[in-house]
C-alpha cells in the first residue's frame, strides 16, 4: 500500500488550525495529519479582551483533543526545538524526531521589547490567558496596598493597547471601586504611544471616536513618546522625558516564537520569516500567521487573526495542489474590515465605511461566535 503523505503543522493558532481543518475536508484518510502545539488548547485570542472582564471561557478556549476527538489527526503537545530542512524532520524538546513531507510553521509570536535595556520584572505582558489573571491580580493588589494613589500605564497605542486600557477602566469601575470607593478619583490610566496617534491604522472618524471616549473615561493619551528604557516604576523616552507608574503593561510589539532551522531565511524587523508569493520558505515548507512576513507592494500585511485565517486557507489549498501535482496559486491579501472594542462600545470599519457605538459591539460579538464555531466544530 502506498505510504501516506505526512503533513506536519507546528502551531494550532488561527493559521495552523485553518490549515488543518481545510486539509481534513480534502485529505482525511489520504494524508497523515499531525498538529504540534506546546499548549493543550486552542485559544481564541481576539476574545482575550472579553475574558478580561467577563471571566468566562465560553467561546474562547477549547482543548485540541476535544476539537479532533472524532477526526484522524495526530495531536502532540510539545515544544519544537529545531527543524532539519534537508532531512525533512523536526525535533521536539523531548528528543523525538517527527518526519514530514510538507511542513507548516505557524507557531505564532511572542511579545517583543525590541532593544530596550529593561529591568527583568519592570513590566507585565498582555498575551495569553495567564497574563490576564496576572494583570487583574496585580491591579487588585495595588488598590489594597495603595496609600492614596494608583498609577497604571499601558505602552503601545495600537488596537491591543487601546482595547486593554479601556478594559482596565471597566474592570476597575466594576470590580475594584465598589470595594475601595475612597479611591474612585485617586487612580490614573495612561496610554503611551511612540507615534503621533493611537489606533493609527483606523480611519480619522474612528480615531476621533477613540479620543473622545478616552476623554470621557478620564484616560490620558501620551503620544510621540518613544520608549528607550523601562525601569522600576518609570518609563523613559529617547528625548529624556519620564512617566512614573505603579504598574506598566507592555503591548508595543511582537516577534516570532523562535524555532531553530537548519538554514537561515530572510527575517523582517520582528524576526519573522519573509515568505514567497505562495507563503513558502522552500518547496516543502510553508509559514503563516504571526511567524511569517508577507510583503504586498513592499509592505508587510497586517498581523491579525483575519490575515492568519486567509493565510491558512491559502497554504492548505497549495499543499493540496502540490500533492495533486497542480500549479500553486499566489496568496492574495484582502481585508474584509476591522473591529475595535473600547469598553462597552466598538468600531466596525469596512472599506471607507465606519460605524462606532453599541450596535457594532453586538455585531462584533455575533461575528466572533460564528468564527468560533467555524474553527472548532
Amino acid at each position: 500500500m502506498k505510504e501516506k503523505i505526512k503533513v506536519v503543522i507546528v502551531g494550532g493558532g488561527f493559521s495552523g488550525l485553518t490549515v488543518l481543518r481545510k486539509l481534513l475536508k480534502s485529505q482525511e484518510g489520504k494524508s497523515e495529519l499531525t498538529l504540534i502545539d506546546k499548549s493543550p488548547e486552542f485559544w481564541f485570542k481576539t476574545r482575550l479582551i472579553d475574558f478580561f472582564n467577563d471571566e468566562s471561557e465560553d467561546n474562547a478556549a477549547i482543548p485540541f483533543r476535544e476539537i479532533f476527538e472524532d477526526k484522524k489527526v495526530n495531536y502532540i503537545q510539545a515544544q519544537v526545538d529545531r527543524t532539519n530542512l534537508e532531512g525533512r524532520n523536526i525535533t521536539l524538546h523531548n528528543g523525538s524526531v517527527i518526519p514530514y513531507d510538507y511542513l507548516v510553521l505557524s507557531q505564532g509570536s511572542e511579545v517583543s521589547v525590541f532593544n530596550l535595556t529593561a529591568h527583568k520584572n519592570a513590566f507585565h505582558f498582555f498575551r495569553n490567558k495567564g497574563s490576564v489573571w496576572d494583570i487583574k491580580k496585580r491591579v487588585e493588589e495595588l488598590f489594597i496596598e495603595s496609600d492614596g494613589k494608583v498609577d497604571i500605564a499601558v505602552v503601545g497605542g495600537g488596537p491591543t493597547g487601546s482595547e486593554l486600557i479601556f478594559a482596565l477602566k471597566k474592570f476597575i469601575k466594576r470590580r475594584i471601586i465598589p470595594d475601595y470607593p475612597e479611591l474612585k478619583n485617586s487612580y490614573s490610566l495612561k496610554l503611551v504611544q511612540a507615534g503621533p496617534e493611537i489606533v493609527a491604522t483606523f480611519s480619522e472618524r474612528v480615531k476621533e471616536w477613540a479620543h473622545l471616549l478616552a476623554k470621557k473615561e478620564n484616560i490620558s493619551i501620551i503620544t510621540n513618546f518613544r520608549v528607550s528604557d523601562v525601569g522600576d516604576g518609570v518609563i523613559k523616552s529617547a528625548d529624556g522625558r519620564e512617566i512614573k507608574a505603579d504598574m506598566i503593561i507592555w503591548t508595543a510589539g511582537i516577534e516570532q516564537s523562535r524555532i531553530v532551522v537548519s538554514k537561515n531565511f530572510k527575517l523582517d524587523r520582528n524576526n519573522c520569516w519573509t515568505v514567497d508569493k505562495f507563503l513558502r520558505l522552500n518547496p516543502r515548507v510553508f509559514s503563516g500567521g504571526d511567524a511569517s512576513c508577507f510583503l504586498r507592494d513592499g509592505r508587510p500585511v497586517p498581523k491579525n487573526a483575519q490575515t492568519a485565517i486567509l493565510m491558512g486557507n491559502s497554504i492548505a489549498s497549495n499543499i493540496i495542489n502540490s500533492i495533486n501535482k497542480k500549479s500553486l496559486v499566489p496568496f492574495e491579501y484582502s481585508s474584509k474590515g476591522s473591529m475595535l472594542l473600547l469598553g462597552n462600545e466598538a468600531a466596525l470599519e469596512v472599506g471607507s465605511l465606519s460605524w462606532c457605538g453599541v450596535i457594532p459591539r453586538c455585531i462584533r460579538d455575533f461575528y466572533y461566535r460564528f468564527k468560533w464555531r467555524q474553527l472548532t466544530k
